[in-house]
């Protein structure tokens, strides 16, 4: 038994009013990609997808989901960005000083490893023009380092290790 629609309306109706799924985007990258990076730096953006709202008044739920490693070093991160910049209420910002803010972070045991990156987070664009949802990665090290998504740094060659996908996720909701 179960309940079947082919769409879902807000609470007060098609107006768009009362929290209803307005329109949804979504993408997934089930390859590799990898990126040295120097000291404090980003990578280029791993993952995106564009949404533009259907009225001014609407939110975003931005889910992603990422899988990455980096070489040499435990320490990972990753940033979300909207229209190329990283909104200050989607970082970090417990100690206040010179550390990287970052939407969410990690540390692995190995590079044999991979570390599951989650984020769910509410934009509110005020207005109908596209923007553009993207992620990016970083390390943690002094020096130079690559950062790999979809894998671990150490392959190796047994079926041991694994690869994964990595999803990026926009609902448009109505307030």
């Amino acid at each position: 038994m179960g309940i079947f629609t082919n769409s879902i309306f807000p609470a007060a109706g098609e107006a768009g009013n009362g929290g209803g799924i307005i329109q949804m985007k979504f993408n997934r990258k089930n390859d590799t990609y990898s990126q040295s990076l120097s000291q404090g730096n980003e990578s280029n953006v791993v993952l995106s997808l564009d949404m533009a709202c259907k009225t001014s008044t609407s939110k975003v739920i931005i889910i992603y989901t990422v899988n990455m490693s980096c070489n040499n070093d435990n320490r990972n991160a990753t940033q979300l960005t909207v229209d190329g910049t990283a909104p200050d209420n989607a970082r970090g910002n417990a100690y206040g000083g010179g550390q990287f803010r970052a939407s969410t972070a990690a540390f692995n045991q190995s590079v044999s490893y991979m570390s599951h990156h989650s984020l769910v987070f509410v934009h509110e664009p005020n207005d109908t023009s596209s923007h553009s949802y993207g992620v990016k990665l970083k390390h943690g090290r002094n020096n130079t380092a690559s950062v790999y998504l979809n894998r671990a740094e150490d392959m190796g060659s047994g079926s041991d290790r694994d690869s994964a996908a990595s999803f990026i996720l926009a609902l448009e909701v109505s307030s």
